[in-house]
């Protein structure tokens, strides 16, 4: 008997509820390069980073919104953070990433780690800036995982996602690394114990960002 894995069973049911299909990859790319190089010059390099992660933000939040009782049923464990990191790049990227995941204990609970590949991404695929492009995906990941932890755990825990490698800059793939942080930890201590994994990838969207998205979209301080 053959049996479809969890990865195609979630992805036909989201698919089914929320009116979804597939993802047309090549018009995701052209749509959103021409989206980025018009943000980089109305808005310039400081700036536009900024706002594009901002709209990833949103639409983040909003889907998980949707999907609440879906994701209710998964428990907010190491199994359940590396299969919705997948799941969601497959659902909204069109491709099937690289996916690692773990997690790493301290005095303040369980802070957990996921990092998503993707070598043909459709987010920078065919372009060469010099910089990284994908802010949209990173944002809307980071909305997402505090979505998730306000849902299942009530604010357990928050997340900080950003873009870290890109083909757009030269790099061999496009990188998500995303973190969540015990809701005891201030953002600045975070920082402190996992601000390397993220490098300079905090210039180009600071850490501000992530402090002031979180309390304009969960009414909370980090």
């Amino acid at each position: 008997m053959i049996r479809a894995s969890p990865l195609a069973v979630m992805v036909a049911k989201l698919r089914k509820r929320l009116g979804g299909s597939v993802v047309d990859t090549f018009t995701l790319n052209r749509v959103y390069l021409m989206a980025v190089t018009e943000m980089f010059e109305a808005l310039g390099f400081e700036e536009a980073p900024k706002r594009i992660f901002e709209w990833g933000y949103a639409m983040g939040h909003a889907y998980l919104l949707k999907l609440e009782k879906d994701v209710k049923a998964y428990p907010p464990d190491l199994r359940t953070i590396r299969f919705i990191g997948r799941l969601a790049w497959y659902m909204f990227s069109g491709n099937d990433p690289q996916v690692e995941a773990w997690e790493t204990e301290t005095s303040e609970g369980r802070w957990f780690h996921l990092r998503v590949r993707d070598p043909r991404s459709p987010w920078a695929s065919g372009v060469s800036l010099g910089r990284r492009i994908c802010h949209y995906p990173a944002g809307a990941y980071e909305a997402a995982g505090n979505t998730f932890y306000a849902l299942v755990e009530d604010f357990g825990h928050y997340v900080i996602s950003r873009e870290t490698k890109c083909i757009a800059k030269g790099d061999e793939h496009c990188e998500l690394t995303w973190v969540a942080v015990p809701k005891g930890v201030s953002l600045d201590k975070a920082l402190e114990v996992v601000g390397r994994d993220f490098g300079d990838a905090l210039e180009e969207v600071p850490p501000d960002v992530t402090r002031r998205l979180y309390s304009k979209t969960f009414g909370r301080e980090l």
